[in-house]
C-alpha cells in the first residue's frame, strides 16, 4: 500500500451506500467535463462483503412500501425529509440503469432478478470501474482530521489519505465478522458529530423461561406482543422460532426495534406475550377444549390436537394444568388463556454478531437532509448505517443505504457543480410536518409506538 494518497473526493466505506455514492457522484463529474479523482476506500480485502450476506444471500435491495414509521430513530421528522428525497423508484431506475434487472414482489419487496446478492455486488464493481473510481483496499482507518485544505485520514498501519470532500459511510456495528466495528461513528465523534448509544437490531431475545430450552427447535405461527413494565410497546404475527436461550424468529427481529429505542432502565421487567391462535378467540378455544374433554381427553391429550407436542407440553406447564387433568370447562378455560397469551420474561438480546443492523448513531439533525453534508463540518458528508435509523426486516435497511448514498454523491457532486444536491421535498429549513399515526409492523396496534 502506498504509504500517502490524494483524491479529490474519498468514499470511506465501501459497502452499498459508499458504492452508490461513489458511482453517481463520479459519474455526475464526468458528464459535467469534471476530472475528479475519486477514490473508495474500505478496510475489507473488497468492496460489498457484507451486501454478500443480506437477505440470506438474495440481496433483498428495497421495498416500495417504505415509510418513517418502518424505522427506529430519535428524529422521525428528519428523517420523513431525509426518505422523500430517497424516493424507491429512484433507486429501482439506478439499479437497473446500471445493468442490473429486478424483481418487484406483489408485498413490495424488490431483490435482484437473479436471486443472488453476488449479483448485486458485481454490478456495483463493474459500474465503479466504469465510472473510473480508484478502489483502495485493507485500508483501516483510525483517526480523522479537519484542515482548511481538506480532510487527513490516517490508517492503522500509518499510512494516509487526503481529500478536499469525504464521505464517511462506514457502516455502524452489526456483524463486526463482515467489517462493521463501529470505528467509522469513532471518526465521527471526533469531529463534534453526537452519536446516540448504539445497539443490535433485528436480532433474537433471550429469556430466562424455563421453557425457552425445551422448545429448541419449534417453529409456530404466532402473534406476538412486547410489554414493558405492563404497557404494549409492540406486536408482530409470523413464524416465532424457539431456541435454547430465547425467542427468535421475524416478528422478534421487528421487535427489536422497538425494545433498542427503550431507555436502558426500561427494559428490566419486559415480556413477551405469545398468541398461539391469533384468528381464534378465547372463547372458542375453550369450547373445542371442552369438546375434548366430553369425548374422554385429558388436558394433555386435548393440547396435543392443536399444537406440536413439545409446544402443547409447555403450554399445559404455562397454565399449571397437569398432562393427565381432565378437560373440565374451567381447566379448558384457563389452558385458552394461556395459549392466547402465553408469557415469556426477557432478558435482553443477542449480541452484534447476531445481529443485522445498528441501532442509534450520528443525530440526523446533525446533516442536511437535502445533501446529507455534516451541519458541523462543511465538505464531510454521512451516509447509510453510521445515521440514527434502523429499518424493519424487508428491505428498509437497504433501501436507507442506497437512498442516503445516492443523495450523498448528488450532494457532493452538487458542491463542486455549482448545485443543490437536487430538488427538494420542502423548503430548506422548514421540517416536515409529521407523518400522521398509523399501526404498522413497527409500533403497536392501539398506541402509536412510533419507534423513535
Amino acid at each position: 500500500m502506498e504509504h500517502h494518497r490524494e483524491a479529490d473526493a474519498l468514499i470511506l466505506g465501501g459497502g452499498a451506500a459508499g458504492m452508490a455514492a461513489a458511482i453517481l457522484l463520479a459519474e455526475s463529474l464526468a458528464k459535467a467535463g469534471q476530472g475528479r479523482r475519486v477514490l473508495l476506500a474500505d478496510r475489507m480485502e473488497k468492496p460489498g462483503k457484507k451486501l454478500l450476506a443480506t437477505g440470506n444471500g438474495r440481496c433483498n435491495l428495497g421495498n416500495r412500501n417504505v415509510s418513517t414509521a418502518g424505522y427506529a430513530t430519535h428524529s422521525p421528522r428528519r428523517l420523513e425529509v431525509i426518505l422523500a428525497g430517497a424516493p424507491f423508484e429512484r433507486q429501482r431506475a439506478f439499479f437497473e440503469g446500471h445493468g442490473l434487472l429486478c424483481d418487484l414482489q406483489p408485498d413490495g419487496r424488490m431483490y435482484p432478478y437473479s436471486y443472488f446478492a453476488g449479483t448485486v455486488v458485481e454490478a456495483l464493481r463493474r459500474n465503479l470501474r466504469a465510472a473510473g473510481v480508484e478502489e483502495l483496499t485493507g485500508f483501516e482507518a483510525v483517526r480523522l482530521e479537519k484542515s482548511p485544505e481538506g480532510f487527513l485520514i490516517t490508517a492503522r498501519d500509518g499510512s494516509t489519505l487526503t481529500a478536499a470532500r469525504m464521505l464517511l459511510a462506514a457502516g455502524g456495528r452489526a456483524a463486526p465478522a463482515l467489517g462493521s466495528d463501529g470505528s467509522g461513528l469513532e471518526l465521527a465523534r471526533s469531529l463534534g458529530h453526537r452519536v446516540y448509544p448504539l445497539w443490535p437490531g433485528l436480532v433474537a431475545f433471550t429469556s430466562s423461561s424455563p421453557l425457552c430450552r425445551d422448545l429448541k427447535g419449534v417453529r409456530a405461527e404466532a402473534r406476538a406482543r412486547l410489554y414493558s413494565q405492563g404497557r404494549l410497546l409492540a406486536e408482530e404475527s409470523g413464524e416465532v422460532q424457539f431456541t435454547e436461550y430465547g425467542l427468535s424468529g421475524i416478528p422478534f427481529f421487528q421487535l427489536s426495534l422497538s425494545y433498542g429505542m427503550l431507555p436502558p432502565a426500561k427494559r428490566e421487567g419486559v415480556t413477551a406475550r405469545l398468541d398461539l391462535f391469533p384468528g381464534k378467540s378465547a372463547e372458542s378455544l375453550a369450547a373445542w377444549l371442552g369438546r375434548q374433554g366430553g369425548r374422554g381427553c385429558t388436558a394433555g391429550e386435548g393440547l396435543e390436537g392443536m399444537l406440536h407436542w413439545k409446544l402443547a407440553r409447555a403450554a399445559g406447564r404455562a397454565a399449571r394444568v397437569p398432562e393427565k387433568a381432565p378437560l373440565d370447562l374451567p381447566t379448558a378455560r384457563r389452558l385458552a388463556d394461556t395459549l392466547k397469551g402465553m408469557e415469556f420474561p426477557l432478558t435482553g438480546t443477542l449480541g452484534w454478531e447476531h445481529c443485522q443492523v445498528t441501532g442509534g448513531g450520528i443525530s440526523l439533525e446533525e446533516v442536511d437532509p437535502i445533501t446529507l453534508e455534516s451541519r458541523l463540518c462543511p465538505g464531510l458528508y454521512l451516509a447509510g448505517e453510521i445515521l440514527d435509523a434502523a429499518g424493519l426486516c424487508g428491505g428498509y435497511n437497504l433501501h436507507w443505504a442506497f437512498g442516503t448514498g445516492l443523495l450523498a454523491g448528488q450532494g457532493m457532486a452538487g458542491a463542486w457543480l455549482g448545485r443543490s444536491g437536487g430538488p427538494a421535498p420542502e423548503k430548506r429549513g422548514r421540517e416536515a410536518s409529521p407523518p400522521k399515526k398509523k399501526k404498522s409492523a413497527a409500533s403497536g396496534a392501539k398506541n402509536d409506538n412510533r419507534i423513535g
